[in-house]
């Protein structure tokens, strides 16, 4: 599983329940189709588990924030968190409004500062987070390196 992590780039958690699965199809020849699905079951969760357990804790949230307010949202983002944030010059579609979008790399743990510090700013705010699963550069805090 390890081997297949740094050869494909495939999860942990994801090999290993592929590496099951294909055992799985074996025993299922051999012993009951109804045992073997729920030794399926079984394994799916536990795959899913594992990954959690992995990468849980350093996984990285990427977010995006629209918001009239952006520079004071910016300002406290760097002030309170101590992440960097990348302004994006956008356009809405359906206004043609000229906006900026603010764009930030977060932790787990900091997803709750970063939730109260837009609902404290701007409650009209709109903010995008998504799961990231894996980011690599300086000053990112633990991710590896290039």
């Amino acid at each position: 599983s390890v081997m297949f992590l740094r050869l494909f780039s495939i999860r942990l958690g994801t090999t290993i329940l592929l590496f099951n699965v294909a055992l799985l199809a074996a025993a299922a020849v051999l012993f009951s189709v109804e045992r073997a699905l729920y030794t399926l079951i079984f394994i799916f969760i536990s795959s899913n588990i594992t990954e959690i357990v992995v990468t849980g804790l350093n996984q990285r949230k990427t977010d995006l924030i629209i918001s009239s307010r952006w520079e004071d949202i910016s300002k406290e983002i760097m002030e309170q968190i101590q992440r960097g944030v990348t302004i994006i010059p956008s356009k809405g579609a359906y206004t043609m409004k000229e906006e900026n979008v603010l764009y930030t790399i977060i932790s787990f743990n900091e997803l709750p500062p970063l939730k109260r510090i837009i609902r404290e700013i701007d409650p009209d705010a709109i903010m995008v987070v998504n799961n990231t699963l894996e980011v690599m550069g300086y000053r990112i805090g633990n991710q590896p390196h290039w």
